[in-house]
């Protein structure tokens, strides 16, 4: 037979049971949260921090060597992104207007944002120097320009690891 009274007791204190753990859970995720929410202030205010060492270094206030050492890769990999992005710009065929500095293509005669007459392009300009049998007069090819942005992102790299 059953023992109703018995097992409302059971059920009662497995609903306890459950709730105290439903609880615990609810109150550990609360932590975990605010964990989180700690850790993402630390790496805003260690982005912010960096961001002022670094500034500092571009105007000449920085005396550390390591942090001029990261702060020299830093502008290194900065210059190297500078770089790729204007072969970009130019494999796109875009050029930047004179007078606005938007980007305008390279068969535009005036810039569509001020209305600025464009340079003709010279033949050293209108060439991409990615095809082998170029008659521009520039000798430099894809892979050589790859080569030369690998030396120096080694050498970088070296010069942090020093």
């Amino acid at each position: 037979m059953i023992n109703f009274d018995d097992l409302g007791k059971r059920i009662n204190e497995t609903f306890e049971s459950v709730s105290s753990m439903a609880g615990k859970s609810l109150d550990v995720q609360k932590l975990k949260n605010q964990i989180r929410n700690l850790e993402r202030g630390n790496d805003h205010d260690m982005e912010s921090l960096g961001r002022t060492i670094y500034q500092d270094f571009l105007s000449g206030k920085i005396t550390d060597e390591k942090a001029k050492e990261l702060c020299e890769a830093i502008k290194g990999r900065e210059e190297a992104i500078d770089e790729a992005l204007e072969k970009i710009q130019k494999i796109k065929g875009e050029l930047h207007c004179p007078a606005c500095d938007k980007q305008v293509t390279k068969d535009m005669s005036f810039c569509p944002s001020c209305g600025a007459k464009q340079p003709e392009p010279s033949v050293a300009e209108d060439c991409d120097c990615e095809v082998k049998d170029c008659d521009c007069g520039n000798e430099e090819t894809e892979a050589t320009e790859t080569e030369g942005v690998a030396e120096a992102e080694e050498k970088i790299e070296e010069d942090v690891e020093e």
